[in-house]
């Protein structure tokens, strides 16, 4: 939930980026008005949901998003690259390898994913 004068991190989407992708294009902006569901910013075109925090497109792809500093956005970046080094490696290498019932458990409750009851 974001209140009127809150800082925000806005990060563009990749195809609203100046540089490369990858780079770091984002900008802080002001949090101006907040109602039922979205919230204006200062000295900015747009809006953005409220709770969510993506940029509304006006009909079409969302522009950017919104995170609570830099240092969230930086760690959202973080934890896409580990899960997709994590899907690659449980994709190719980790089926062929023997978990037991309590790792794969584990595992599971790390990525919060239901854990079901055995049957033993």
């Amino acid at each position: 939930m974001v209140e009127v004068g809150q800082e925000l991190y806005y990060m563009p989407s990749d195809n609203q980026r100046s540089g490369l992708a990858g780079s770091d294009d984002g900008h802080y902006v002001t949090v101006s008005k907040v109602g039922r569901k979205w919230a204006a910013l200062d000295s900015w075109h747009s809006r953005i949901h409220k709770d969510e925090l993506w940029a509304d497109g006006d009909g079409y792809a969302s522009p950017g998003h919104c995170y609570l500093s830099r240092d969230h956005y930086l760690d959202s970046v973080q934890a896409k690259k580990d899960y997709r080094e994590l899907s690659t490696v449980l994709g190719s290498y980790a089926i062929n390898k023997k978990f037991t019932r309590d790792q794969i458990d584990a595992a599971r409750l790390a990525l919060e994913l239901p854990v079901y009851d055995r049957l033993t």
